[in-house]
């Protein structure tokens, strides 16, 4: 009996590391995507801010707060899943994680330069990174290998540059 709570202890910790390696790759990734988005020939998008770092918590529940702004609005918006609802990573126009039965909670509230709110909270099946430059599949391939070491198999779809 001692054998095998130990045994699921350090699974656990093992587990645990790799959901941290999940939130390190995301945060890295999207720090330098924000860094270099004014420094790209091509930016022509809102610009980015991320308000509270991608993180899982003790329910395994991985989050992501941002603010995005152009002339006229500001968006907050946050996102949260289950890790075990994440099915597949791909990349069309930004890198997206999917969840095939929609569990992706997401909550925004926008603001136009009048102060006028709008605030929404919406289900979808897509967990959007935020992450759009070229050459960038091995985000998808690391994030894979992670998700799998933490317990939470995932395949890499289609990654369209």
């Amino acid at each position: 009996m001692k054998l095998i709570l130990s045994l699921c202890f350090f699974i656990s910790i093992f587990c645990f590391s790799q959901e941290k390696e999940i939130i390190k790759i995301l945060n890295d990734e999207l720090k330098k995507e924000i860094k270099n988005q004014f420094q790209h020939p091509d930016f022509d998008g809102d610009t980015l801010t991320l308000t509270k770092e991608f993180s899982i918590d003790k329910n395994r529940i991985l989050s992501v707060e941002i603010k995005k702004q152009n002339g006229f609005r500001t968006y907050t918006e946050r996102q949260e899943v289950h890790l075990s609802k994440i099915s597949s990573i791909g990349k069309d126009i930004n890198i997206i994680m999917n969840s095939d039965g929609g569990e992706v909670q997401i909550n925004s509230k926008s603001v136009d330069k009048n102060k006028n709110q709008q605030t929404r909270s919406t289900n979808s099946g897509i967990f959007f990174t935020y992450m759009h430059f070229n050459n960038n599949e091995y985000i998808g391939d690391n994030l894979v290998k992670a998700f799998a070491k933490a317990g939470f198999p995932i395949k890499k779809l289609y990654w369209y540059d």
